[in-house]
Parts: structure tokens; C-alpha cells; sequence
């Protein structure tokens, strides 16, 4: 006698997504918030898959751009040319951080005498401060920018600063900084090269000069190479019968142009899964496996499983969204 099997099936996916951030966000995840109801009479139904979904990604560029840099006197410009002694001086700094500026860390200026030798730093010697060196920094790091003079002690003063006066709002995601510092008279006298400066425009060849480093440095939000999750989201299934709950996303994440994520880089935790990668080809068992059934569940007529996804940036991504579609299948059975 051939065994009839009547199955009701009905699968709701429900996805609550929301955002996760470090601080400041430099990925938005999980763009599409979906609430899905399929409905089956009863009948020898085994199988159903919702291929509505989708997984997006967005990565922003996370290097900073420095988009204008000065030393001046006044509104004059000093680079590639004498400074005096016991004179207040300016760098004068714009920079934009794509992430937006909550990213910014710190913004570091490190000046050395170079003793003839493009080469030498001095600063990686042991001697930091003394008149061979200079260290100026900008901390963001708690939400309120000060300025200090890290060192030398006592052969330059940084001058009186403010984000009122020092700082300007240019958007979101640049502001335009002032260093403000006065050499005094045991700084370092630095002589050229014996033959006068190079006249020519954007020319710094001359030796026993002094050089400067101008450095941001970005917290992790706008950094690529990181983990970023979503908070859970709820995947409500219904089945009489032993099932298996399974995701897939079905190729590469697509990006601008012809840039891709691949989905190895793409992970779900939840069920019997625990921060599993998808494998670039075939699904993710929730419940159940390739060869096996989960037992149906008999007390709940609706059961919740909380999946929570991720994704790892590789290095060098492009900035842009990145999307595919993400199935669900429930298999019940025979």
C-alpha cells in the first residue's frame, strides 16, 4: 500500500535588519528589510524556496585625502624657503575623510632636521624631542579635538589653539586645521646645500633642509579589513514533518562596474550553524544537513531561529554597494 503523506506547509521569513557600527560607520549592511507571508493548502508540498531576499553591502572609502598642505607665515607660504627663529608659524592642513570625520583618530605632523640625508628621520632614533625634531598632533579620539606639542620641550611652543578658531567646518566629511607653533632659538639652524634654494616651483632637493610627515591615522569604522555584523534578524519556518533549513547566496556580491565581493567573504551564525562562511558555490544548512533531517517540531505551530550574518572587507575593495540575492529553502521530508 502506497503511503500517502499530507503535508501543510507554511514558511514566513521575516527579516528585521538593522545596522552595526564601531563608532562611525564606514559599512551599512543588510539594506532591505523584507517581511515575507507564503501560504500553502494542504497537499504533497515539500519544498519551498524564497529567493525575494537580497544581502547588501556598502563599503566606503576609507583613506583620507589631503587636499591642500602649507607651511605660512601670515597668508605667505615657507615651504622651500628660510624661516626664522622666535616667529610663530602655521601649518595649514585640509583633509577630507570619506568615512566621515568621527573616523579621524589623530592627525600627526613630525618635522626633522635631515642632516644632509633624505634618508634620516631622527625621530626612530630614541631621541625624540631635542632640537633635531618636532611632533605635533591633532587627537580626535574622544569627540573633541585638542591640539598638543608632544615634543621637543623646550626648543619650540605650539601655539594657543582652539576648534573656534583652529578648525573649520567644511562638511561632513573635511575640515580645515591650523598648527599653529613658534621655532625658538636653539632649534636646529638648518644651512641648505651651500648654493641657495631651488628657485623652480614644488622643487625640495636641497640638502641639510628640514622635513616634514603629515599623517591620519582613522579608527576602525572606516577601515577596510575588518569584521562587520548585523544585529540578529528572525526567520520564522512552519513544517509537520522532519525538515531542513537552508541559505545560499547565489554567486558574488555584485559592485560598481565590474568590481565584486566574493561571498566567501560573507558569514551567518544561528541554528546549528556557529559564524559559518557561505562556500562561493551551494548552501548553508541552518537546520539539518545535506543528508540529514531536523526533527519537526511538535509543541510551536510558528519556530523562530535568529540568524545573525556578517561580512569580512578584504583589503583593497572599492568603495561602492555590493548586492546578490539571498534564497531560503525548507525541504521536508518524504
Amino acid at each position: 500500500m502506497r503511503k500517502r503523506r499530507v503535508i501543510s506547509a507554511l514558511v514566513v521569513i521575516l527579516l528585521l535588519l538593522s545596522l552595526f557600527s564601531k563608532g562611525f560607520i564606514i559599512f551599512i549592511p543588510f539594506t532591505e528589510n523584507i517581511i515575507k507571508l507564503v501560504g500553502a493548502n494542504p497537499g504533497n508540498i515539500t519544498t519551498y524556496q524564497d529567493t525575494s531576499s537580497s544581502f547588501s553591502v556598502t563599503v566606503m572609502n576609507a583613506t583620507p585625502t589631503f587636499n591642500y598642505v602649507d607651511l605660512v607665515l601670515g597668508s605667505t607660504s615657507k615651504l622651500d624657503t628660510w624661516i626664522d627663529v622666535n616667529i610663530m608659524y602655521n601649518f595649514v592642513l585640509n583633509v577630507t575623510c570619506a568615512s566621515g570625520w568621527a573616523a579621524v583618530q589623530y592627525i600627526n605632523i613630525t618635522a626633522w632636521y635631515d642632516n644632509g640625508s633624505e634618508s634620516s628621520t631622527y625621530n626612530e632614533s630614541g631621541n625624540l624631542g631635542g632640537n633635531l625634531n618636532m611632533f605635533l598632533q591633532y587627537d580626535n579620539t574622544s569627540g573633541t579635538a585638542i591640539y598638543t606639542m608632544i615634543w621637543p620641550d623646550d626648543e619650540a611652543t605650539a601655539g594657543a589653539w582652539s576648534v573656534a578658531n583652529n578648525e573649520t567646518y567644511v562638511n561632513l566629511t573635511t575640515r580645515n586645521i591650523t598648527f599653529p607653533f613658534t621655532p625658538l632659538y636653539q632649534v636646529r639652524h638648518s644651512s641648505g646645500d651651500g648654493d641657495g634654494w631651488d628657485s623652480t616651483s614644488n622643487i625640495y632637493n636641497d640638502i641639510k633642509s628640514w622635513n616634514f610627515n603629515i599623517t591620519v591615522d582613522i579608527g576602525d569604522p572606516a577601515a577596510l579589513g575588518y569584521y562587520v555584523g548585523a544585529a540578529a534578524i528572525n526567520i520564522q519556518h512552519r513544517a509537520n514533518g522532519n525538515f531542513t533549513l537552508k541559505t545560499e547566496i547565489i554567486g558574488d556580491l555584485q559592485g560598481p562596474g565590474s568590481n565584486t565581493l566574493a561571498n566567501t567573504t560573507v558569514g551567518v551564525q544561528g541554528g546549528n550553524l556557529s559564524e559559518t562562511k557561505f562556500p562561493g558555490n551551494g548552501p548553508l544548512y541552518i537546520w539539518g544537513t545535506a543528508s540529514t533531517f531536523e526533527p519537526h517540531p511538535k509543541d510551536n505551530p510558528t519556530n523562530t531561529t535568529s540568524l545573525i550574518y556578517h561580512c569580512d572587507i578584504p583589503f583593497g575593495t572599492a568603495g561602492g554597494t555590493y548586492t546578490q540575492t539571498v534564497t531560503y529553502d525548507i525541504d521536508i521530508e518524504d
